[in-house]
């Protein structure tokens, strides 16, 4: 009888330390299902001197772990491609989990002004793809820039921020006058 009720105790024992166990795994496979969150959030990546190559703020950073991408929302970021700043604001955002790129959509506005030049250029469109590396920015769809009191319209947008030239692909509208 002794030895039954010995058995019966170790049994449960040995159950229950299983059940703990698997409930510290369930805990911290959910845990990680969760990713991480942040509000009023900001990301600084330095460059190679050391300096601030971007700054991004957002209302708020949620991170999903199943791909790694990060989500983002009210993106107000400061890019430095060359000699030039440049202030990216869109609604919403997404940048994969390489951040090599940033993919924004929702009144996107890219402004800025490179330099030796006398006027801010104006970019607005509702989606843009912009490349930290290559300080690159595509918008597949509707786009207007806006330069001095000069507007140009036109669909699918290439932009190279280092070289300040920007390409509108089709549909282009709009007229320079001296």
């Amino acid at each position: 009888m002794r030895a039954a009720a010995l058995i019966f105790a170790m049994l449960g024992f040995a159950g229950c330390s299983t059940d703990l166990r698997t409930t510290d795994e369930a805990a911290r496979a959910t845990m990680l299902e969760r990713g991480y969150s942040a509000r009023d959030a900001e990301i600084i990546e330095t460059g190679a001197d050391g300096r601030p190559r971007f700054t991004l703020q957002a209302a708020y950073i949620e991170q999903r772990p199943a791909n790694r991408d990060i989500v983002l929302t009210d993106i107000d970021m400061r890019l430095k491609a060359e000699d030039a700043q440049w202030h990216l604001q869109a609604a919403r955002g997404r940048m994969p989990a390489d951040a090599q790129r940033i993919l924004l959509e929702g009144e996107v506005r890219l402004d800025g002004q490179p330099a030796g030049t006398l006027a801010p250029v104006s970019i607005r469109t509702g989606q843009l793809n912009y490349d930290l590396a290559s300080s690159r920015a595509v918008a597949p769809g509707a786009v207007s820039i806006m330069l001095q009191d000069h507007r140009l319209e036109g669909t699918g947008l290439e932009a190279d921020l280092k070289t300040y030239q920007a390409r509108i692909r089709a549909d282009v509208h709009g007229r320079f006058t001296p």
